[in-house]
């Protein structure tokens, strides 16, 4: 689906219901240039795999927020012991940010220039 990112574009309400082998799905069928060649496509949709999607995502977030929030109480700490250069930080904010659109959903704002002294987390993107 990288390739066709204009796929995720079709609405629901444009599939259709089938049935195979009992089960009722939701599928839409085009026709597609991909990868240079003209191909068939048939694309499906699952509310119980989207939830799923969806709540793993939900849980990633929780994780990457606690992280940061760790990682926040550690810069407010006087008695911690964690670099406060701006390089460090910025390693350890990348880290946590990391993979499954981190970076896309979390904003991480920095306070200080050379040496952190607190975070602002920021969701609205």
């Amino acid at each position: 689906m990288n390739s066709c990112k204009d796929l995720y574009e079709i609405p629901k309400n444009e599939y259709i219901k089938v049935f195979v082998k009992g089960s009722e799905i939701n599928c839409y069928r085009l026709t597609k240039q991909i990868w240079g060649k003209e191909r068939e496509c048939i694309l499906t949709y699952s509310s119980e795999l989207m939830m799923g999607q969806y709540n793993g995502l939900m849980n990633t977030i929780s994780k990457k927020v606690e992280k940061l929030m760790e990682l926040k109480k550690q810069l407010n700490n006087k008695n911690s012991r964690i670099s406060r250069k701006a390089t460090d930080i910025d390693t350890k904010i990348t880290n946590i940010l990391s993979g499954d659109y981190g970076k896309d959903i979390i904003e991480v704002v920095r306070t200080g220039v050379r040496k952190i002294k607190d975070l602002v987390l920021c969701s609205e993107k």
